[in-house]
């Protein structure tokens, strides 16, 4: 409580009345009270599939940076738990960005694929596609992160007899004024497992065009449709198998 002023003939104070320390007072709370509305909230999701569910967890109020604070996949025989790595120790040993798991494809018997993304800003994300076998405890047995800018993000899935996801080839834009030129190109970058290709080095990789119309489309967080992303109708695809296989 503020110190009291004791005064020689102290005059009458009616219940409306404040002293410059209560006004301060008030002030500072109202400071907290502030800071406190702008913190961020913790915040769960659960996905289901056949079979399998995903509980993610993140953060609200965290600016540019969207990452899952922790994940879970769970399955008949078992769970699997993540959590993110501080974005400062992704290149030490062990660290990860846990993505944001928003829809799960049935890729076979025991065997899920999971879709989801992450950013940190810059005007760049990721899409991550983890495959997921669970004949005996839930294991992440494949991986794929697809970095672009965010005007020309998502993968493209091809739900036919054997599931296919596709790596959506920009176009090569001849000026920065062209409404569909490309952001940061320097950090757009296809990796899959140990392996990674630069934008200049997927520009060479074999391609197939297919309509932009028939595309079933993964464009996170605001899920445009492929035509609206800027594609260019050119994918390179990886087979749903065992592994991710690149056909």
């Amino acid at each position: 409580m503020p110190a009291q002023r004791v005064a020689a003939s102290p005059a009458p104070v009616r219940a409306a009345d404040t002293t410059e320390d209560e006004r301060s007072d008030d002030a500072a709370a109202e400071a907290i009270d502030d800071a406190m509305a702008m913190e961020g909230t913790l915040e769960e999701q659960r996905v289901e599939g056949d079979g399998i569910k995903v509980d993610v967890s993140w953060w609200t109020m965290t600016g540019s940076t969207h990452v899952a604070d922790a994940l879970t996949i769970t399955t008949p025989r078992g769970k699997l738990a993540f959590a993110s790595a501080d974005p400062d120790d992704l290149e030490t040993e062990g660290g990860e960005t846990v993505p944001l798991i928003e829809e799960i494809h049935n890729a076979g018997r025991d065997r899920w694929l999971l879709l989801g993304w992450s950013s940190y800003g810059e005007g760049m994300q990721t899409e991550h596609a983890w495959l997921v076998d669970g004949s005996a405890a839930p294991r992440i047995v494949d991986k794929l992160e697809w970095t672009t800018d965010r005007r020309h993000a998502g993968l493209a899935l091809d739900p036919g007899t054997k599931l296919r996801i596709g790596i959506p080839v920009p176009k090569r834009t001849a000026t920065r004024d062209d409404e569909s030129a490309l952001h940061a190109e320097d950090d757009w970058r296809l990796a899959h497992g140990k392996q990674t290709w630069s934008l200049q080095q997927l520009w060479k990789l074999r391609a197939s065009e297919a309509h932009l119309l028939t595309v079933q489309a993964y464009t996170p967080p605001f899920k445009a449709s492929a035509s609206e992303q800027g594609w260019s109708g050119r994918f390179v695809w990886f087979s749903v198998e065992k592994r991710f296989v690149r056909r």
